[in-house]
């Protein structure tokens, strides 16, 4: 199998002295569904927070490696989806990313 589809290792954030995330590790194969399962303020809002780029790490590696997240990210921030899919070229090529532009996040 090639690489995943979402690494994250060794993900860490605090909230000056609330810890959110502290060392916490995964990847997801690519094609498959995955949840994050726990209890309230076990920090699966702050991880998809930070998957989707809406919050910096303190610490550690978050990995998205599907491209269609610059129009993902589009669609459910402020701009909306039209925003999102016009602009999305312009930003995969800011990015250096126009020869995966294309390609699926999940077969």
């Amino acid at each position: 199998m090639g690489e995943a589809a979402i690494i994250v290792d060794d993900l860490a954030k605090s909230y000056g002295a609330v810890v959110a995330l502290e060392g916490i590790g995964f990847e997801v194969a690519p094609g498959t569904v995955t949840g994050l399962l726990g209890p309230n303020g076990s920090g699966k809002t702050t991880t998809v927070a930070i998957l989707a780029t809406a919050l910096r790490p303190d610490r550690g590696v978050a990995r998205v490696c599907g491209k269609e997240n610059l129009a993902l990210i589009g669609r459910l921030s402020r701009p909306g989806r039209k925003w999102a899919h016009r602009h999305a070229p312009e930003l995969a090529e800011g990015f250096g990313l126009t020869d995966a532009a294309d390609l699926r996040t999940a077969r």
